[in-house]
């Protein structure tokens, strides 16, 4: 894909709004599903607080439920689309290499991937999901991948919680306006109710938590360009703890190779030049 393109505006848009309605849908309709697998057959009252079946529990858990996983989906499949050139270029990202240690932690911003142009056979999906999941190769695969999870659930939750803080009590309002009173300080609710608020509930997610896993994939992997560009002029190291990506680690070997090769030549040079004389 042409690099104007994914510099566009309406490219940026079109790919974030693509990816969260789509998934903004799946995640609506799955949760009407598991709302009428849970709801269609009870006993007791649908009610806002009271348990067994409190409407307000369910959408706080199947929240950060729903977060985890599409981050987690958002992860692999963005990341993927970001080594083959087809997310968009963040007209931002490009400018500055991020020093706030926070920013740096939260972005994973040494530990992002990008096409190794050296070796094109390094970039099958297959050497992707190594290079996403393996982060310390000398542990066992087991290892790595709990240590992947629980490293995006963090990164997750940290999400989640800021978006729960805003949608989560304006649903409960609607619904507490929208239900019938019983008692004190508790609704109760008919029908279907309680699977159509479900699904409004997760489209709204989806289209909110999605656009945002893509922003953190997209600018994480952009910054790491810059990490490696600034890695390679400076002769530095990677950080350690990380697998290094290949690509930068050839672009550091070069480097390197060239430096030793220049000093190989003056040797010559001067033993030469002394012989000579």
């Amino acid at each position: 894909m042409k690099e104007e393109t994914r510099k566009s505006k309406w490219y940026i848009f079109y790919y974030l709004f693509e990816n969260g309605l789509i998934s903004a849908m799946v995640a609506g309709g799955s949760e009407f599903g598991i709302a009428y697998a849970m709801y269609y057959d009870h006993k007791s009252p649908l009610t806002l607080w009271a348990f067994p079946h409190t409407l307000s529990g369910d959408c706080a858990l199947s929240h950060f439920i729903q977060v985890g996983l599409t981050w987690y989906a958002e992860e692999l499949t963005i990341g993927w689309d970001a080594l083959n050139g087809k997310t968009p270029i963040l007209p931002f990202s490009k400018e500055y290499l991020p020093k706030n240690r926070i920013i740096r932690w939260y972005f994973e911003v040494e530990n992002g991937i990008v096409a190794d142009e050296d070796e094109p056979e390094n970039n099958t999906f297959k050497k992707y999901m190594t290079r996403q999941l393996i982060r310390y190769p000398q542990k066992s695969w087991f290892f790595n991948l709990c240590e992947w999870l629980i490293r995006k659930a963090i990164r997750a939750l940290i999400v989640g919680a800021i978006i729960w803080a805003v949608e989560w009590p304006i649903t409960m309002g609607i619904m507490a306006g929208t239900g019938t009173r019983i008692g004190s300080h508790d609704y109760k609710f008919h029908g279907y109710y309680p699977e159509v608020m479900k699904l409004i509930y997760g489209f709204v997610l989806g289209l909110i938590s999605t656009p945002t896993a893509i922003l953190v994939v997209v600018l994480r992997d952009q910054w790491y360009r810059l990490y490696v560009q600034s890695e390679a002029s400076s002769g530095g190291l990677l950080s350690p703890g990380g697998l290094e990506d290949k690509s930068s680690k050839l672009q550091l070997h070069e480097n390197s190779s060239s430096s030793k090769q220049d000093s190989t030549v003056s040797k010559n040079a001067n033993t030469e030049d002394s012989s000579v004389s």
